[in-house]
C-alpha cells in the first residue's frame, strides 16, 4: 500500500471528538510607548507538537503565539522570536489539545506504528485546519477583554508544497 492509500485509510478511520483549551497566557506591556502614528503589526507562530497516543485516542497539541508590536519601519512580516519585549504592545499564547479517535471495526486490528508518516502528515494538514477557527476566536475574545479592538486572525490557508 502506498503512502496516499495509507493516508486515505487513516482519514477514513479518524474522527475529531473535541478540542480543549489547555493553556492561555496574555500579557500587556504597560510601558509600551505608542507615540504618534507608529504602525502596529502582528507576528504569529504556530505548530503541532508530537502526537500523544492512548489506545485508539490520538491527542494533537496545537500551540499558537502572537505578538503585536511597533513596526516603525513598516518592514513587513517579522519573525515572532525576534521581537524585543519592549516593542510588544501585547502577546498571547495558547495551547489546544485536539482529541481524535480511531474508529476500528470489531474484525480489524490496527497497528498505528504502521501509520507514523501518515499521522505526521495529518498533523501538518488537518490538525491546523481544525484548530485555527478556535484559535481565531480565542485571540479575538482575549484582545477585546484586554481593552483593545478585536484582533481578527486571517482564515488559515495551507500553501501547497512544490
Amino acid at each position: 500500500m502506498d503512502n496516499k492509500e495509507k493516508y486515505s485509510q487513516l482519514i477514513s478511520m479518524i474522527e475529531l471528538k473535541n478540542i480543549e483549551l489547555i493553556s492561555l497566557n496574555c500579557n500587556q506591556n504597560p510601558a509600551f510607548n505608542h507615540k504618534g502614528s507608529k504602525p502596529i503589526d502582528a507576528a504569529i507562530k504556530y505548530n503541532t507538537k508530537e502526537v500523544i497516543q492512548s489506545g485508539i485516542e490520538l491527542i494533537f497539541p496545537f500551540c499558537l503565539s502572537l505578538a503585536t508590536f511597533s513596526n516603525e519601519n513598516n518592514s513587513g512580516e517579522k519573525d515572532y522570536d525576534l521581537i524585543d519585549s519592549k516593542d510588544k504592545l501585547f502577546d498571547i499564547s495558547l495551547e489546544l489539545y485536539l482529541n481524535y479517535y480511531i474508529e476500528v471495526t470489531d474484525n480489524s486490528t490496527l497497528d498505528l506504528s504502521n501509520f507514523l508518516e501518515e499521522i505526521n502528515e495529518f498533523a501538518n494538514k488537518n490538525v491546523i485546519i481544525n484548530a485555527w477557527p478556535y484559535a481565531r476566536e480565542i485571540v479575538s475574545n482575549v484582545t477585546t477583554r484586554m481593552g483593545f479592538p478585536p484582533l481578527l486572525l486571517p482564515p488559515y490557508k495551507a500553501m501547497p508544497k512544490y
